[in-house]
């Protein structure tokens, strides 16, 4: 792309207070002052410039390593911001997210079950129990006071007392068991206990999101609001963090920006607010006026060549970004000639 140079011509007038500078530009035409008046060269700053999206052009990849399984969009087709556009093979990880949920439901079972203690019918349960080794007991005694009397009284044998004291002690501890029971099973849970039960509860949580969070990995969301431009990669293709090639390029094409390589020598000439246009070799003398919205803050060097043989490669440029009135027909990625012109000029009023 050839930049082209604008035509400069100087127009002397009559008037004491006043001399005119117009610059010719096409249908358009721009007045200056005498105190206002510059040197031919210095009328504009001329720049290589490409035409960009206004959120610029976002490259979306994957962080983590996979086949591509399907792209949900096609080129051209207008997305929202956080819709998913491209999706990877993940039905292992899907299985493994089952899985961390379910030892996830699982410790909650556990920790209620230890926080609510035993259940109603348990605890009637034990207090049944104790009711009746209360009464197997209370027969035992009985039972062995009538044999100590019979034996002492000669009427029956040791060996049917001893068994009577025998009867006696097996009563007394499956009573004493069915106290014990009961009072376990209406005792609060143990601290101990519960913090156990806490912290598995923590690590099957923690272990649940890291597996949410690897399948997220694997589905592929717009971060704007804007329009799909180009599809990189398809289905069944390998998809690696160490590969540069992304999935697809998305931008907001509602407002069409012009990203210009200023020329280092030509820094202090350019600030925000001043008017500028670009012209395109594929739309002839036509004009697409804009204004300067950006000037970056660092030299650097090119981000781009124009097709000019003499084109210097190692100069340092500033960037500079062009906002465009009316970008009518023009694509984003389009190599484009930049004018800026001087501030004084910068007032859509001066335009005529």
């Amino acid at each position: 792309m050839k930049i082209r140079q604008p035509i400069v011509v100087a127009i002397l007038g009559l008037s004491v207070t006043a001399v005119g500078l117009v610059t010719e530009t096409g249908s358009d035409s721009l007045r200056m002052t005498e105190a206002e008046q510059v040197a031919p060269e210095s009328f504009s700053v001329a720049a290589a410039a490409r035409i960009e999206p206004a959120s610029q052009e976002v490259e979306l990849a994957t962080s983590m390593t996979g086949v591509l399984r399907e792209v949900l969009v096609g080129e051209g087709e207008t997305v929202r911001k956080e819709q998913i556009l491209a999706v990877l093979e993940n039905s292992d990880l899907e299985a493994e997210l089952a899985r961390t949920e379910a030892v996830l439901r699982l410790k909650e079972a556990e920790l209620r079950r230890i926080e609510n203690g035993s259940r109603q019918a348990e605890r009637d349960e034990a207090a049944a129990t104790v009711k009746e080794t209360e009464a197997v007991l209370s027969n035992a005694a009985s039972e062995l006071e009538r044999r100590r009397v019979m034996f002492l009284g000669g009427s029956i044998p040791r060996e049917e007392f001893e068994q009577a004291q025998r009867d006696y002690s097996v009563a007394t501890a499956r009573h004493a068991a069915a106290v014990q029971r009961y009072a376990l099973i209406n005792d609060p849970p143990r601290s101990e206990d519960v913090e156990i039960a806490e912290a598995e509860l923590k690590a099957a949580t923690a272990a649940r999101d890291s597996a949410k969070a690897m399948l997220d990995k694997t589905f592929v969301r717009s971060p704007i609001n804007g329009t799909v431009l180009i599809i990189h990669r398809r289905p069944g293709e390998l998809l690696s963090t160490y590969a540069e090639t992304p999935i697809m390029t998305v931008g907001d094409i509602s407002q069409l920006n012009a990203r210009a390589d200023v020329d280092e020598i030509d820094v202090a000439r350019v600030e925000v607010g001043q008017r500028a246009y670009v012209m395109a070799d594929g739309f002839g003398d036509q004009k697409f006026w804009g204004v300067v919205v950006q000037v970056g803050k660092l030299v650097g060097k090119k981000n781009f060549r124009t097709d000019e043989p003499t084109e210097r490669i190692d100069a340092h440029v500033l960037e500079t970004v062009i906002k465009l009135d009316n970008p009518n027909s023009l694509v984003a990625g389009l190599r484009v000639d930049a004018f800026i012109l001087p501030s004084f000029l910068r007032d859509q009023a001066a335009l005529k």
